[in-house]
């Protein structure tokens, strides 16, 4: 909770600030405004932040929920500092809604509709995302967000179809999860690595034009679009980049803070994680459904043919490799792994809508 709380000022800073520097970018760029030291929200992606809090600079706005929601006990309607939060809120839940419809869509599109419904269904029910999709600005669009992309990705797999606009709408896709938080680009590589290794027509060695240069040529036509949409959409990092760069390392990937959780009474530190904390966190946070009908599908591995299942598969892997060879700072039980989430269930709905067949 407090972690999130912290997200709350630090969603009014970034935004704000990006926006002021967007403004000064177009009007002012001499302003010595742009070289004073980064604030630590602003070494944060401001996509989100920015979304939610843009509707909270119009008054007719405040006015208007103002009085909507004053008649209500649990809320003072004079307090636009509460009415602004619940306007931020409300923004987060519109846009989880709008990404989850187009996940629904993908899905329906790549495999059939009961699968689609199956996730949706199982992610909804699940308390650690529909809890958290009420006011986590960060974490929780930060995994559905990348679950998109990479569903795009997979989609493009073995398909000669695919043309260098649907490259740049993936690119476009993962720039956005790039905005939410910069160190998702530890986890781009991995799709590219997936196709490498799993691409059928080179398997076969199929005469279709597609190689290993093709795959890689793709890649950097995605990964160059999604950092140029990065650039772009971080005013901040616009005049001093490298300094951008060195202080969101500091920030995302090496947070220096020392903060205590409790997991089954036992206390520990962020920087003091065990190899074994996040599988343990999972384990007491997924429901038990989940984790039994997750642990049939892995020993079922072999029965389920479909490129995004073993790319999840394959995701679960190597995060949890790199969580026992970097020991990232872990604090706020899994919300900075929230991400996950969708891969797990995307296991289970498969398994469910194959029994089904």
């Amino acid at each position: 909770i407090g972690g999130t709380q912290w997200d709350e000022g630090g969603t009014i800073v970034n935004a704000s600030k990006q926006i002021y520097k967007f403004v000064l970018f177009i009007t002012d760029f001499s302003n010595p405004y742009f070289n004073l030291d980064l604030q630590p929200p602003e070494y944060y992606g401001p996509f989100v932040h920015v979304l939610v809090f843009i509707p909270t600079m119009f008054s007719f706005i405040i006015n208007f929920f103002s009085s909507l929601l004053d008649p209500l006990i649990t809320v003072n309607g004079s307090n636009e500092i509460e009415i602004a939060l619940i306007i931020r809120h409300l923004m987060l839940n519109i846009y989880f809604c709008v990404i989850l419809i187009f996940i629904f869509k993908k899905l329906k599109k790549m495999i059939n509709i009961r699968l689609a419904i199956i996730f949706t269904a199982l992610l909804l029910l699940i308390p650690s995302v529909n809890g958290h999709a009420l006011f986590n600005l960060t974490d929780i669009p930060f995994a559905i967000q990348y679950f998109l992309a990479a569903i795009y990705y997979i989609d493009s797999i073995n398909d000669p179809q695919k043309k260098i606009k649907d490259n740049l709408i993936i690119g476009f896709l993962f720039g956005l999860v790039l905005l939410i938080r910069i160190n998702a680009i530890a986890f781009l590589i991995t799709l590219t690595i997936f196709e490498l290794f799993t691409n059928e027509r080179i398997k076969k060695k199929l005469k279709t034009g597609y190689s290993y240069i093709r795959i890689i040529q793709k890649s950097l036509y995605i990964y160059s679009f999604s950092i140029l949409t990065w650039f772009i959409g971080t005013p901040s990092a616009w005049k001093n980049t490298i300094n951008w760069f060195l202080g969101a390392y500091k920030w995302q990937f090496n947070q220096p803070n020392k903060i205590p959780t409790i997991l089954n009474g036992n206390i520990s530190y962020s920087h003091e994680q065990g190899p074994l904390m996040l599988s343990k966190w999972f384990a007491y946070k997924l429901p038990l459904g989940i984790l039994i009908v997750f642990i049939i599908a892995v020993l079922l591995t072999t029965k389920i043919q479909n490129s995004l299942f073993n790319y999840s598969l394959f995701f679960l892997i190597y995060v949890n490799l790199a969580f026992l060879v970097y020991r990232p700072v872990f604090y706020d039980e899994i919300r900075h792994f929230l991400f996950l989430i969708p891969f797990i269930v995307f296991i289970c709905s498969k398994l469910l809508d194959h029994m089904n067949k």
